[in-house]
């Protein structure tokens, strides 16, 4: 046994002591841990390393033997010692040797034995390891019988024995059975492979049929809304023009009342003022001679000024307002035609739009490093490293800081009219700010995730944040109540993390170091699709049945996975050689494409044709 095996004093992952450990299992290298251990190591690296030789092995936890003496050797054992390794095995003998007693078996048996490292025994030892039987306990299983497979040794075989059903025993041995066996089970794994295809390709169909099924909702649901504006526009244009008709005829009618007023009403009562000053300022000067003599004739003018008749005016087709007691109706309806069987077995498929060209339209330097970018009613929301969240105008115009926070922000998003931030921390939790748009803070709190590099999104309003150091997705309500914490165990432990909402049921994540994208089922947490094809991928976001997927590179390339499958649609580059930088966030909108390009520190506006 070697050195190292020799010297082990604890188990290679927990470091409980060597009397401690649970369950010890043994590899072939001789190095025991904890059963529970090598399990965990297992789910999280797919393969089985020693923490202390470093040498990987491919073999079943539950295969590994639990006792030491497993791998001694058995001649050494016989003879009471029990610290000798075995290095090989005969497959012959169905024993184990160490080195010294597989020189003397190889000069007994002439090496006409087949023998194997012992490493490859512990691989098959289950196989390997001879089955005695029942009854003739020192005797090897070597016959079955075809029929009814029961299994007999050469000394079963000898008795008289039938078979279940009384007729005699068609027996031939272990080896020729197995293949007997095997062939026909193999046979079965065709069918079995076969109707796994088959069901694997309806489940597509249908879920492409499920994509363009609610791709057609959304669809209706946008002709819905359209029509209601044009309606209402129609309506209202109809109203403005009543109210321009109204305004205009009553205009004329205000003319004419006016014009009364002033050559009609007016002149007289201007008249009348003037003849009665008169009157009075020949009564307070005249003689009494005066006034007797001339009494008659200022009577008279006096009598005639009231005697005249009043003006008067008459107004025809005055326009005034109906309103009709009347309710109108929608002028969309929702139609029901009578369906027949509805097949799947030729799904549908819908492309959204699918650029061929990207062309860079503005660059806009910012004070440092940007990690997430976000736009809204046309404004841009840039989260910075230096703790701000900047805002870069329809001018792209950079221009003041919206909030200032306590540490890095990983991630912007802006959710009905609130903004949420992500507050990274090298020591601590991640903090979720909110905040309005005139940046009040509305609430903020500490989130379940360590992780630095990451990013949230919302999804009917749920806030979702994964954390690669808890392997987990976390939902929060918009005022920050632990919802609940979907595993996903697939996520690296280092790298950067990014996520985007897939209509309301989806979300796609990237993760940096394991150059994987996933699209995740957030209500059972199954996995639709996982691609490899983008090489260390950063930041992502959906549109219109694409994904669109960026990574650090000098020149900055745009990757277009379908939605349903997660295979490569194209992939657009520009041309432009920069400094080579990471991507951590991508926002797109029709045809608008907003990269936030960490190093350089600048934020570039594309055109996407």
């Amino acid at each position: 046994m070697s050195d190292s095996v020799e010297n082990q004093q604890e188990c290679g992952f927990c470091l409980k002591k060597e009397e401690e450990i649970d369950d010890p299992r043994y590899l072939p290298c001789g190095h025991s841990h904890c059963l529970s251990c090598l399990l965990d190591y297992l789910s999280i690296q797919g393969v089985l390393r020693c923490p202390f030789c470093r040498k990987v092995f491919d073999i079943p936890v539950n295969n590994l033997p639990c006792r030491v003496d497993d791998s001694c050797c058995d001649t050494c054992s016989k003879k009471g010692v029990l610290n000798e390794a075995a290095v090989t095995y005969c497959t012959t003998c169905s024993a184990k040797y160490c080195a010294k007693h597989q020189e003397m078996h190889d000069d007994k048996q002439n090496t006409n034995h087949p023998t194997i490292p012992f490493s490859e025994y512990r691989l098959k030892a289950q196989q390997l390891t001879p089955r005695f039987c029942t009854v003739h306990k020192n005797t090897e299983y070597s016959m079955a019988c075809r029929s009814c497979l029961t299994v007999v040794c050469a000394d079963c075989s000898a008795e008289e024995s039938n078979c279940t059903d009384g007729s005699n025993h068609q027996l031939m041995s272990l080896d020729m059975l197995m293949l007997k066996l095997r062939t026909e089970i193999d046979e079965l794994k065709v069918q079995v492979t076969d109707r796994e295809e088959q069901l694997s390709s309806l489940f597509k169909k249908t879920s492409e049929v499920v994509s363009s099924f609610e791709k057609e909702t959304e669809e209706m649901i946008g002709t819905l809304r359209k029509t209601c504006i044009e309606q209402v526009e129609a309506i209202q244009l109809k109203y403005r023009k009543l109210e321009e008709d109204l305004v205009e005829l009553r205009q004329t009618v205000k003319s004419d009342l006016l014009r009364f007023m002033e050559e009609n009403v007016g002149v007289k009562w201007a008249e009348l003022s003037r003849h009665k000053l008169q009157v009075e300022a020949k009564l307070d000067s005249c003689h009494q001679v005066d006034l007797v003599t001339r009494y008659e004739e200022i009577c008279d003018s006096m009598r005639k000024l009231v005697s005249d008749k009043l003006p008067s005016l008459k107004l025809n087709n005055i326009a005034t307002l109906e309103v009709k007691d009347e309710k109108r109706e929608v002028e969309v309806g929702i139609v029901y035609p009578q369906y027949g069987e509805v097949s799947v077995s030729h799904g549908l498929k819908t492309t959204g739009f699918v650029p061929q060209s990207m062309t860079l339209s503005h660059s806009v330097d910012v004070p440092s490093e940007c990690n997430s970018v976000f736009q809204h009613e046309g404004i841009t929301y840039v989260g910075l490293d230096e703790q701000t969240v900047k805002l870069i105008n329809r001018d792209y115009q950079l221009g003041d800081s919206l909030v200032n926070l306590g540490g890095c922000v990983e991630c912007v998003r802006v959710y009905n009219d609130r903004v949420f931030s992500l507050v990274g921390a090298e020591s601590g939790y991640n903090t979720v700010c909110v905040h309005d748009l005139s940046g009040n803070l509305v609430t903020k709190w500490s989130g379940k995730s360590r992780s630095v590099y990451n990013k949230l999104t919302v999804v009917n309003d749920l806030i979702i944040v994964p954390s690669r150091t808890s392997k987990s997705l976390t939902f929060y309500s918009l005022t920050g109540k632990f919802q609940k914490s979907l595993p996903f165990s697939l996520l690296t432990g280092s790298g950067a993390t990014a996520i985007c909402s897939v209509g309301t049921n989806f979300v796609v994540i990237s993760d940096t170091k394991s150059s994987r994208v996933f699209k995740l089922d957030i209500s059972n947490g199954k996995i639709c699709w996982e691609s490899q094809h983008v090489s260390k991928p950063q930041g992502v976001a959906y549109q219109r049945g694409m994904v669109y997927v960026m990574n650090k590179s000098t020149t900055p390339t745009l990757w277009l996975l379908d939605s349903d499958t997660g295979e490569v649609v194209t992939h657009i580059s520009d041309s432009t050689e920069r400094t080579s930088s990471p991507v951590y966030d991508l926002y797109v909108s029709g045809n608008t494409l907003i990269v936030p390009r960490y190093d350089e520190k600048k934020v570039l506006f594309y055109q996407l044709n």
